[in-house]
């Protein structure tokens, strides 16, 4: 049997993109486990099904490396560089994406724009044990103490603003431990955050299920929207992940998330399996 695939990338957040009509009947969780796995599959960050029903619609799934479902910023940009080099739709249109509309545009300059609704603080967005919003409160792990931020941008992220971004030994004892912390029981993604001068942020980045990448499209939301909570600010944050930049335009922390960004096809290829 094989199986058609794009491989597509956004600031280095890779991805597998597949046909949903191509891969109808299958046991989507598990064949994200096989396709992501980067010796034995063709390796990736995430699995993302879509199926472009008009010009100026897109449903869209994505699936973790460990098969979990999720929401995903980059892998909309991704789904949405290839749907406009094709022609497939409209320079403006929309994604269904785990239950929520999300309009996009292509620029001129080859970056997508998404407008993703705005954050959600609450006990019940994040799937937290605590009984009221995570802003700026203390926490503790493997010996580390900081005060952190979590919120759902689509995907639940824990945002750290520190000093200096993390290095090898702290980031990968702590970031899971964070990510798997018993006041969070469907897991968190970690973002940690330096911010070197007003308006520009620089990250760090751990996702529940995948471990370090070179970017979240949705963890770097959250971290722009929990930025301009706790300093006031308002208009452009640059979000730069260590795979290429992002840049919101933000009306306040209560109000949509608009993120410009890149977003390429890597390769074509076919995936031949039993």
């Amino acid at each position: 049997m094989s199986l058609r695939f794009v491989k597509v990338q956004s600031l280095g957040n890779d991805f597998v993109l597949v046909r949903a009509e191509e891969v109808a009947g299958l046991d989507l969780p598990a064949l994200a486990i096989r396709l992501c796995e980067r010796r034995f599959g063709v390796g990736s960050d995430g699995l993302l099904v879509s199926e472009v029903a008009s010009r100026i619609l897109i449903r869209q799934r994505m699936f973790n490396p460990d098969g979990t479902e999720d929401f995903c910023g980059n892998g909309l940009r991704c789904t949405a560089r290839r749907a406009l080099d094709l022609g497939e739709v409209a320079d403006a249109f929309e994604f269904e994406h785990l239950g929520r509309v999300i309009p996009a545009r292509g620029l001129a300059d080859g970056r997508i724009v998404t407008a993703l609704p705005p954050a959600d603080w609450s006990p019940e967005g994040v799937h937290t044990t605590l009984n009221r919003p995570w802003f700026d409160l203390p926490i503790e792990v493997e010996g580390w103490t900081g005060r952190v931020s979590v919120l759902s941008t689509g995907s639940a992220h824990l945002v750290a603003f520190v000093e200096r971004l993390p290095d090898d030994a702290l980031f990968e004892s702590v970031s899971p431990r964070l990510e798997h912390h018993e006041a969070f029981p469907e897991r968190v993604s970690v973002m940690w955050a330096e911010n070197p001068s007003p308006g520009t942020l620089r990250l760090r980045v751990w996702e529940r299920g995948v471990g370090e990448t070179l970017a979240c499209g949705t963890g770097s939301a959250a971290t722009a929207c929990a930025y301009a909570r706790k300093t006031g600010h308002l208009g452009q944050v640059k979000v730069v992940n260590p795979g290429g930049e992002l840049v919101f335009d933000m009306d306040g922390w209560e109000g949509p998330l608009r993120a410009a960004g890149a977003a390429s096809v890597v390769f074509e290829g076919v995936w031949w399996h039993e």
